[in-house]
């Protein structure tokens, strides 16, 4: 497996990172019983909250991929597809992030930011290249949702290097509270 995933680099000498580790474990489960998760996943169906912390103890390429396709395809269930995605937090969601902004679904487009800061608070933005995240972020700072440029600039406060953890997470934990409540109470503009 290890030789398969391109972790050998000879005899003695071995690379890895969690990118093969995940996709590793995809192998192992193999993509019917993902496939079966997500599924039930997303019809919130019984059994739903062990697969998913399954899947996102994997953090599973292969449902953040199946995931993506039942969020483009199905309407009906995108909410719960881009939920997964963002609560799976494998590096590759983060392309997904520009298709939730321009969803017409006030939830979604928000949850492209969660997306965004998940992969920044859980990765500290190592599998997202700065140009990425900087592109994201003015984006959704013109996002037609108030809420969702709120949400940028909490997301700003991510990337900074200026502020100390306590004064940035008070900050930023500010800053979502407000989108959030602005996106309950409907103030959109």
């Amino acid at each position: 497996m290890a030789r398969d995933r391109g972790c050998l680099t000879d005899e003695y000498s071995e690379s890895c990172d969690i990118r093969s580790a995940s996709r590793a474990l995809d192998s192992l489960v193999g993509d019917e019983t993902i496939r079966a998760a997500v599924e039930l996943i997303v019809e919130n169906g019984p059994g739903r909250l062990l697969a998913q912390y399954v899947l996102v103890q994997m953090m599973s390429p292969t449902a953040t991929t199946l995931a993506y396709d039942i969020y483009r395809t199905d309407p009906e269930r995108a909410m719960w597809a881009a939920h997964l995605i963002m609560n799976i937090g494998h590096p590759d969601a983060a392309g997904s992030i520009t298709a939730f902004h321009a969803d017409e679904n006030s939830s979604i487009a928000l949850t492209g930011m969660d997306v965004l800061d998940h992969l920044l608070t859980r990765w500290k933005g190592a599998w997202i290249e700065p140009e990425v995240i900087e592109q994201v972020l003015a984006q959704a700072s013109e996002h037609p949702l108030r809420a969702v440029r709120l949400r940028a600039e909490a997301s700003r406060v991510l990337v900074r290097d200026d502020l100390d953890e306590s004064e940035g997470r008070r900050h930023y934990l500010a800053l979502v509270t407000r989108a959030n409540d602005e996106e309950e109470h409907g103030e959109h503009m």
